[in-house]
C-alpha cells in the first residue's frame, strides 16, 4: 500500500536516561533519537520490560478500548520531520476499514510495543540517522 511504501523497517527501540528521558529508534548502528518525557518515558519503558503498572496507563486504556472493538494495528511507521520535530502515523484496522492516525513518535512506540508489531522509518528520514552505538 501506499502507506508502507519508500518505507524500511527499523531492528527496534531503545530507551536511556542521560539524564533525560532519550528514545531511539535503531536499525544495526543507525538511528534517530527524540526527549520524551517522564510520563511518556514510564509507558514505554512498562511495554518494553512487559512490567505493567498496577493501575492502567493512557496507553493500556486506548489499547484496551481499540481491542474492545476488534481494532489491530497494522503498520507504524515515523513518516517526516518538521522543524526539527519527528512525525508518525499508525495504519489501524477494524477487519474492513483501513484508519490513518497522526501520532507523536513516542505514543506510535508505546502502542506498537503494546501491540507486538515492528517499527518503520521513512527512507526520506533515513538520511537524519546517526551511529546510536
Amino acid at each position: 500500500s501506499e502507506f508502507t511504501n519508500n518505507t524500511i523497517e527499523l531492528d527496534g527501540i531503545d530507551l536511556k536516561y542521560e539524564p533525560n528521558p532519550t528514545l531511539y529508534f535503531f536499525k544495526g548502528c543507525s538511528g534517530i533519537r527524540m526527549g520524551v518525557t517522564n510520563d511518556q518515558a514510564f509507558s514505554i519503558r512498562e511495554a518494553l520490560t512487559k512490567d505493567m503498572f498496577n493501575r492502567p496507563l493512557t496507553h493500556d486504556l486506548v489499547f484496551e478500548i481499540l481491542n474492545s472493538y476488534k481494532i489491530k494495528l497494522v503498520y507504524a511507521k515515523i513518516d517526516d520531520i518538521k522543524d526539527g520535530i519527528y512525525t508518525s502515523k499508525l495504519l489501524l484496522s477494524d477487519g474492513t476499514t483501513l484508519h490513518e492516525a497522526d501520532s507523536r513518535p513516542s505514543d506510535m512506540a508505546a502502542f506498537t510495543l503494546r501491540y507486538g508489531n515492528k517499527f518503520a522509518i521513512s527512507e526520506r528520514i533515513m538520511s537524519n540517522m546517526t551511529n546510536v552505538c
